[in-house]
C-alpha cells in the first residue's frame, strides 16, 4: 500500500502499450517515506494528482547483477530518478484522492505537448519518429536501425535537447520581442521564461537543465557584467549547473546522457578556441572541440567511432536546427489549428535529413565499431589530448 503525490509522468513510446509509467513521492503502509516508480499502470495521472495504490514490489536498488557501465547498479534508471524501487499495481487497485491543477505549468506543457503530438499523426510514422525525437529528446520512437544510423554518422546528440535546442528558443525569443524595444531586463526576463517553459515542454532531463541553468546564467551575466566574464564565466556556469543537478538528483552523474552534455559543453568551452587555430570555420572548430571531447566515451557507451561525424555533424546539426524552428512555429500555431503546415515542413526536412545521414553511414570507413575502453584507456586518451591541445596553445603563443 503506498500514498502519495505523482512527481513525474513518462511518455508512452509505444502506441499500443495502454501501459503507463510514472513516479510516486509519498508513505507506504508502514510508515516508510520516499519515491517509487509505478509501472503497468492502466490509469495515466497528472503530475500532481495524489494517488492511493496496491501493487507488488517489481525491483528494489538493492537488487545487482553483472553489468559493464562503471559496475554501476543494474536499474540505473531508478537510481537516476531517486526511486527506490518499482511496483506494479494490482488491477483495479489504484484510486484518486487528490486532483491537481490542470493549470500548473507542469500540466498546462504536458497538455500542449499532446496536443502537438496529435497533430503529427498524419504524418508518416518515420517523420513523426524524428520530429520527436529532434524536438523534444524521445528516441524511445526510433527503430534500432534509426537509432544506429545516428550514431553511426555522430549526429544521435541532436536527438538529446540540449544548448543547441534552448539556443534556436533564445534567438526565436529575441527575434520576436526585439520590434517591442524593451528595456534589456524586461526582455531578458521574458526570455528566460520562454526558455524556462520550453525545457517544461521538452521534459526536465539532465541535458534540458544544464542547457537552461547555463542559458540563463550567461545571459543575465551579460547583463550585470556587459560579457566580461568569457570563458571563465561560461565554465562556472557549466560548474555551477553540474553541482546544482547533482545536488538535487546525485544519480544523474551515471548517466551516459549527463556524462556526455557536460563533456560535449566542457569541450566547446576550453578548447574550442585552439581548434579554432587548426581549422577555418568556427562551426567546424566547435564541432570537434565536443567531439574529441566525448569519442572515448561514445565507444564506451555505443560501442561506435563516427569518422564522417566530426567532418559532417555541425552541418547536420544546422539542419536539426530548422526543423526545430519549424516545431516551435507549429507549436505557436497549435491555438489556430494551423500546426500541421508547419509540422509538414519540418517532416520533410527531418526526412531528408535522416536519408543524408543514412547516405553517409554508407560510405567507406564512414564509422568504426570499438571495443569498449577501460579506466586506465579513458585516462590516457584525455591525458593525450590535454597534452596534444596544450602544446599547440604554447605554440601558437611564440
Amino acid at each position: 500500500m503506498f500514498a502519495g503525490r505523482v512527481a513525474a509522468v513518462m511518455d508512452n513510446t509505444d502506441p499500443l502499450d495502454e501501459d503507463y509509467t510514472f513516479i510516486m513521492q509519498g508513505q507506504d503502509q508502514n510508515g516508510w517515506q520516499g519515491r517509487l516508480l509505478v509501472c503497468g499502470s492502466d490509469v495515466r495521472p497528472l503530475v500532481g494528482d495524489r494517488l492511493a495504490i496496491c501493487g507488488l514490489v517489481q525491483q528494489t536498488l538493492t537488487d545487482f547483477k553483472t553489468t559493464y557501465n562503471f559496475d554501476i547498479r543494474p536499474n540505473p534508471y531508478l537510481y537516476s530518478q531517486a526511486a527506490a524501487a518499482s511496483v506494479r499495481p494490482a488491477a483495479g487497485k489504484i484510486s484518486l484522492t487528490g486532483l491537481a491543477s490542470p493549470y500548473s505549468p507542469v500540466n498546462l506543457a504536458a497538455a500542449l505537448r499532446a496536443r502537438l503530438f496529435a497533430a503529427m499523426e498524419p504524418l508518416p510514422e518515420r517523420q513523426k519518429a524524428l520530429l520527436k525525437g529532434i524536438g523534444f529528446g524521445e528516441r524511445g520512437f526510433l527503430t534500432n536501425g534509426q537509432s544506429g544510423v545516428l550514431s553511426q554518422t555522430g549526429i544521435i546528440h541532436i536527438f538529446a535537447v540540449s544548448g543547441l535546442h534552448i539556443s534556436y528558443v533564445a534567438m526565436l525569443g529575441g527575434l520576436m520581442l526585439r520590434r517591442l524595444k524593451l528595456p534589456f531586463w524586461l526582455h531578458l526576463t521574458l526570455v528566460s521564461a520562454l526558455i524556462g517553459f520550453f525545457a517544461l515542454l521538452a521534459g526536465l532531463t539532465p541535458s534540458v537543465l544544464r542547457a537552461v541553468i547555463m542559458s540563463l546564467l550567461g545571459g543575465w551575466a551579460v547583463w550585470l557584467d556587459d560579457g566580461r566574464t568569457g570563458r571563465r564565466g561560461s565554465l562556472f556556469g557549466l560548474l555551477l549547473a553540474a553541482f546544482l543537478l547533482l545536488l538535487w538528483r546525485p544519480g544523474w552523474v551515471w548517466q551516459p546522457g549527463f556524462m556526455l552534455s557536460f563533456l560535449a559543453t566542457a569541450g566547446i568551452v576550453c578548447t574550442a578556441g585552439l581548434w579554432r587555430r587548426l581549422v577555418p570555420s568556427d562551426l567546424l572548430s566547435v564541432s570537434l572541440a565536443a567531439q574529441f571531447m566525448i569519442m572515448p566515451l561514445a565507444a564506451y557507451f555505443f560501442n561506435t567511432v563516427s569518422l564522417v561525424g566530426l567532418l559532417l555533424s555541425p552541418f547536420l546539426a544546422c539542419a536539426a536546427g530548422l526543423v526545430l524552428l519549424l516545431l516551435l512555429a507549429a507549436v505557436a500555431l497549435l491555438p489556430f489549428n494551423l500546426a500541421y503546415a508547419a509540422l509538414a515542413g519540418a517532416g520533410f526536412l527531418a526526412d531528408l535529413l535522416y536519408q543524408g545521414a543514412e547516405f553517409l553511414s554508407g560510405l567507406p570507413l564512414a564509422f568504426s565499431y570499438a571495443l569498449r575502453p577501460g579506466w586506465l584507456a579513458l585516462g590516457l586518451y584525455y591525458l593525450l589530448l590535454a597534452v596534444a591541445l596544450g602544446f599547440l596553445a604554447r605554440i601558437k603563443q611564440r
